[in-house]
């Protein structure tokens, strides 16, 4: 087995797993009284980039569609952030395979010790795709949309007055 297939197979397994662990009800909760959040994108590889997709370009469509669909304050100072997180395998033959990644990430106190405050994911939504190089930009930022407007959705629900 090759490398690449081996990656590509580990990515499919991770997508899977999430998907049968699905956000529930806690996920949704965990954003109530949410007033404002920042977006944070991690570091896009060389190969991301070349492809067409940088991290300012993945933080600008965040931003705007936060804003523009689902009307969320954007606080640069906010503790409370989601986190935008793109990886590729490829090209292969023309072929791409990546993983994007959406977490909202947080400030939470162990209930069995108040010293301990952790920052970890209390929301999140992934996948593991394949597309071609050409489209691989276009099949980023589509999925990326949609994985906001799942996110955008559970906030307006964890804040409905």
């Amino acid at each position: 087995m090759t490398k690449r297939t081996l990656t590509v197979a580990l990515m499919s397994a991770v997508a899977y797993a999430h998907a049968v662990f699905a956000a529930g009800e806690a996920e949704i909760q965990s954003m109530r009284g949410l007033k404002a959040l920042k977006v944070v994108v991690e570091d896009v590889a060389d190969n991301v980039s070349k492809l067409g997709l940088t991290q300012h370009a993945m933080r600008t469509i965040a931003q705007a569609h936060l804003q523009q669909q689902f009307h969320i304050e954007l606080d640069e100072g906010a503790r409370v952030f989601l986190y935008i997180k793109c990886r590729a395998v490829g090209p292969y033959r023309g072929t791409v395979a990546y993983d994007l990644s959406v977490q909202l990430r947080q400030m939470v106190v162990l209930l069995r010790d108040r010293d301990a405050h952790l920052v970890v994911a209390t929301w999140q939504e992934s996948g593991t795709f394949l597309t071609s190089q050409r489209k691989f930009a276009h099949s980023v930022r589509t999925q990326l949309q949609d994985f906001l407007d799942k996110f955008g959705y559970d906030f307006l629900k964890a804040n409905a007055k």
